[in-house]
């Protein structure tokens, strides 16, 4: 390996720890947000069901950032592999197609059912 390819190699790896922090606060901030739902339960305050559907609008949006990022990036590996890789490939690319369509339904279920309690989960 060159010394280009060892500099390539780390900042994609940079990225991936860039990318694993973003998953922990979404993490943190789902908790958060049911927490918040908690108290929605208890008390039937409208504000507490907003307040949490707002976090979970927030975490969905970033989440489906995190996903085209993904698909560009299986897109990217597929063109660049060579051809007795390219099947391997095309598969984690599909992959990757299939998490945009999953946050996509789940983005939608959201947008059109906020009165429904519980983690918009993907």
């Amino acid at each position: 390996m060159n010394n280009d390819e060892i500099q390539k190699t780390l900042r994609e790896l940079n990225i991936e720890d860039l990318l694993s922090g973003i998953f922990i606060i979404l993490g943190i901030l789902s908790i958060y947000g049911d927490q918040i739902q908690k108290k929605y339960v208890i008390t039937k305050d409208y504000k507490y069901q907003k307040e949490a559907n707002n976090i979970f609008d927030l975490i969905l949006l970033v989440t489906f950032i995190l996903y085209i990022v993904f698909l560009y990036r299986s897109y990217r590996n597929y063109k660049n592999a060579s051809e007795n890789r390219k099947n391997l490939f095309a598969i984690k690319l599909l992959g990757s197609c299939f998490l945009m369509a999953g946050i996509i339904c789940t983005i939608y279920f959201q947008v059109n059912n906020k009165k429904y309690v519980g983690v918009p989960e993907i």
